[in-house]
């Protein structure tokens, strides 16, 4: 028995060997840069990501605690669930929802690795994964305790698994369905994937005939994942908690451009002027980037600055988009020959045009639902158009773009522009550098081959040896050469040296918060906030039947365990005072401290920039 395991392992081995290594590589270099994420952010807390004491004390309202900020309830409920099940054994800490976060991290590029897969090999597939994790704009966040992370790692799988349902089997429906489920539960944009999703199906030769012949599987799926849902629903529903994201979705569905009033805010390019500085940045990383556009008058960028691994990859990429462009183009394709044969060429080239055109009219000025659609049906139309050309994995290649611009719409359409947004483009930036890295090495193959099969046959000439034999010979020589095509791993390889020294080099940067300030007390803020509330938690045995604000009511709602209001906003109007004796304040925590608050109330205690307010009965 022991024989036959060791030597199906062994066979298994043999055939996956390649894969194996680069996992096992892949999988110590993501423990030790997630190891180094977690540690850092783990010092610093929580502090200056507010957001995440909202999924914090909703996590603590899903463990069974009988308080925290209860309006969080609303929230996307699957990181804060998992969160409570930490919760739950004992460990209550705001470093419970980081470990998680950083574990999401780490199989996001395990996910990438595999996606990779289904195009390229190895060493490509690899060099991809470290190409996405080491991203600026993921590092940053990576180790955070935000959504983004988590939800993206969920949206890889729906993409794979949606390739494999339409491609290899359709028994793979069984897994894009419950997965979409929990994507959208942990983070309510996944919804944005349905789209891509969609359309992918209309992407086969006959997609009527498809889903005609695969409507049991197709159905099979879309059942697993209405009851994958029903949980979620029941937990909605016993609580008695709005669907908070119908109303959410309605909302932004219908945001245009003219409510905005900030700059920033209005433009529809902002996530693309920063796309250098999402990519790898000198500044900040790995605790935070500093976004800021290129500003072409000035020759010069605002803000944040690209470091020159972000022009490396941004060459590598434009590179590769021309040599890719130049392949589809090429004669040998015949595109429109074969599709003038076509009698419904015409007809799609005027919905391919229509429908470009009204995206185009519509994007940032109407709901940027239609501008989704509108678009979807362009690269739809487009897609059947050119769809028989003889580039290879070309519905994959097109499958990743309409990911890519899906996301990059809405978030671009958002009234709010906010850096971590563009986390849900970086597998499909990552997906196209390394097609980039692929089409210069086929290209430099291809005119390697071209010079030496030149050159040798103008010897032959030369010589006047033109004979079968030398012509036997000049193929030997270039099956020779091709299989010494050490340009195949070069850039790859240097590619992966560079990024992880660079990373590596990344950690000597000072942290700083999201908000890219250097706060003197960064790494010791979170623990002052701590330490005056487990002060007053000593100090007023009865505190939780007492009325308590705060500057930062988050933060404290989560560490007593009670709701307590954010008072932020009000806390330093000049009759601050009057109005906490009106409302029966006992205590007030306040983020520095307050010259506008009288006498009537007293400093008990306080920790460097946190001062701890009562009501001097």
């Amino acid at each position: 028995m022991f024989s036959k395991i060791v030597s199906g392992f062994k066979s298994f081995f043999s055939v996956h060997k390649k894969d194996i290594l680069a996992l096992i590589f892949l999988t110590l270099f993501m423990a030790i840069l997630s190891y180094y994420l977690l540690e850092k952010d783990m010092e610093m807390g929580v502090y200056y990501v507010r957001d995440v004491f909202s999924y914090l004390n909703s996590a603590l309202n899903l463990a069974g605690f009988p308080s925290g900020l209860s309006s969080s309830r609303g929230l996307s409920p699957f990181v804060p669930f998992l969160t409570s099940l930490i919760f739950r054994t004992g460990y209550v800490e705001d470093y419970a929802i980081m470990i998680i976060s950083t574990l999401f991290f780490f199989l996001s590029a395990i996910a990438i690795y595999v996606f990779l897969r289904l195009r390229f090999n190895e060493l490509y597939s690899l060099s991809g994964a470290i190409i996405f994790s080491t991203f600026s704009i993921n590092l940053a966040w990576a180790s955070k305790g935000m959504l983004d992370i988590p939800a993206l790692f969920f949206s890889i799988l729906i993409i794979y698994f949606t390739f494999l349902a339409i491609d290899k089997n359709s028994k793979y429906w069984a897994l894009v369905f419950p997965i979409f489920v929990l994507g959208f539960f942990t983070r309510y944009t996944v919804v944005l994937i349905i789209f891509v999703v969609l359309i992918s199906v209309f992407t086969v030769y006959n997609p009527f005939e498809y889903i005609k012949n695969n409507l049991k599987n197709i159905f099979a799926g879309l059942s697993l994942g209405v009851l994958s849902s029903v949980p979620f629903f029941l937990y909605y529903y016993l609580n008695k908690i709005p669907l908070f994201f119908l109303s959410q979705t309605n909302a932004i569905s219908n945001q245009t451009a003219s409510a905005a009033g900030i700059v920033v805010k209005t433009n529809p390019f902002y996530y693309l002027n920063n796309l250098a500085i999402y990519l790898s940045t000198l500044q900040n990383p790995p605790y935070s980037i500093k976004s800021g556009a290129f500003q072409f008058s000035e020759l010069r960028w605002i803000g944040g600055e690209p470091s020159i691994v972000s022009y490396i990859l941004l060459i590598i990429l434009l590179v590769g988009v021309i040599i890719y462009f130049y392949k589809f183009l090429n004669k040998k394709n015949n595109i429109l020959k074969l599709e003038k044969k076509d009698r419904g060429f015409i007809i799609k080239t005027l919905i391919f045009l229509i429908s470009l055109t009204g995206f185009i009219i519509t994007f940032y000025n109407i709901s940027v639902i239609y501008s989704i659609v509108l678009f979807s049906i362009a690269i739809l139309s487009g897609y059947r158009l050119i769809y028989k050309s003889k580039i290879p994995h070309l519905n994959l290649d097109f499958l990743v773009f309409n990911w890519f611009m899906v996301n990059l719409i809405f978030f671009s359409s958002h009234l709010t522009k906010v850096d971590r947004y563009a986390i849900t483009l970086t597998p499909a930036i990552g997906y196209f550098i390394v097609l980039a890295m692929y089409m210069i090495y086929k290209q430099i193959e291809n005119s390697k081959y071209k010079f030496s099969k030149f050159k040798i046959i103008s010897k032959i000439n030369a010589s006047k040896l033109f004979k079968l034999f030398k012509l036997s010979e000049l193929f030997k020589l270039s099956k020779t050469f091709k299989k010494s095509n050490m340009s195949k791993i070069i850039l790859p390889i240097s590619l992966i040296i560079v990024l992880i020294l660079f990373t590596t080099f990344g950690f000597s940067n000072n942290p700083t918060t999201f908000d890219n300030q250097e706060h003197t007390d960064i790494l010791n803020a979170s623990k002052n906030e701590k330490a005056i509330a487990n002060f007053l938690i000593d100090y007023d045995d009865n505190y939780n039947s007492k009325t308590i604000w705060a500057d930062r009511g988050g933060d404290f709602s989560f560490f007593l365990k009670m709701n307590i209001p954010s008072l932020d906003g009000i806390s330093n109007q000049t009759n601050f005072t009057e109005i906490m004796m009106e409302n029966n304040v006992s205590y007030f925590i306040a983020n520095g401290k307050k010259d506008n608050i009288k006498k009537d109330y007293v400093v008990v205690e306080n920790k460097g920039n946190v001062y701890l307010y009562k009501l001097n009965t």
